[in-house]
C-alpha cells in the first residue's frame, strides 16, 4: 500500500480551494450565483 499526503489550501479568493494530493492538483470553488469564481470543481 502506498501513501500520499493530501493538503488544502485555502487562498485569498472567496471559495477557491487547491486540493493537493502527491503530484496532483485539484481546484475547487463555487459556482458564479454562490458568490465563487466558477474555476473549479464544485466543493460538493
Amino acid at each position: 500500500m502506498t501513501s500520499v499526503k493530501v493538503e488544502a489550501t485555502i487562498g485569498q479568493e472567496k471559495y477557491f480551494t487547491e486540493v493537493k494530493a502527491g503530484n496532483n492538483l485539484l481546484i475547487t470553488d463555487e459556482p458564479l450565483d454562490k458568490g465563487g469564481g466558477n474555476k473549479g470543481f464544485n466543493p460538493f
